[in-house]
């Protein structure tokens, strides 16, 4: 019976794993490679290279965030149209990626919280006026659907909120009941 068991659980495991690679619409690897390497706060825990001195004012050295500098001008390419409807400054990310990792390193625990709280807590930072665009940036990265599944369920759900009765709502209302759902 537990032999039984035990291949049962496996078969589940791969047919979740068949139905997740047939979910996914990730077909550009560097894209999703460079999205990873810039919402993983906790890489940005290098620390300073060795050897150089110990006043740094909180900048980073050159090498130390390459990868990072790397991955957010590659998505820039990739998203520049959306990211600049959206209002962001591409030239001055670059400033804010160091500001808003040396602020990360100093007041956040990047090495122990999970990723996705580090960015609420950057977002919602007092200090969050300093990095509009590394914001508008994650916002993006977050709001990006892995799979179709999800954008089909919002139509789905859209059907649901604006019925014929409700053929009037603004946009701004819709949105709010959309997020809120």
């Amino acid at each position: 019976v537990l032999e039984q068991c035990k291949k049962q659980v496996l078969d589940d495991i791969c047919r979740l794993e068949q139905k997740v690679k047939e979910r996914l619409e990730w077909s550009d690897i560097q894209l999703m490679s460079a999205v990873l390497v810039f919402l993983e706060t906790q890489s940005w825990q290098k620390s300073f290279s060795e050897g150089s001195s110990g006043d740094h004012d909180g900048m980073l050295e050159s090498d130390d965030f390459a990868a990072v500098r790397a991955a957010v001008d590659y998505i820039i390419s990739v998203f520049r149209i959306p990211l600049e409807a959206k209002g962001m400054c591409a030239a001055s990310i670059q400033d804010e990626i160091e500001d808003v990792v040396s602020y990360a390193r100093k007041y956040l625990q990047i090495s122990s919280e999970n990723y996705r709280k580090i960015w609420y807590k950057l977002h919602t930072s007092p200090d969050s006026s300093r990095w509009p665009n590394i914001l508008i940036l994650s916002e993006l990265l977050f709001s990006l659907p892995i799979s179709t599944s999800r954008v089909e369920q919002l139509f789905s759900l859209l059907k649901v909120i604006k019925t014929k009765r409700r053929t009037s709502i603004n946009n701004s209302t819709l949105h709010d009941l959309l997020e809120i759902n």
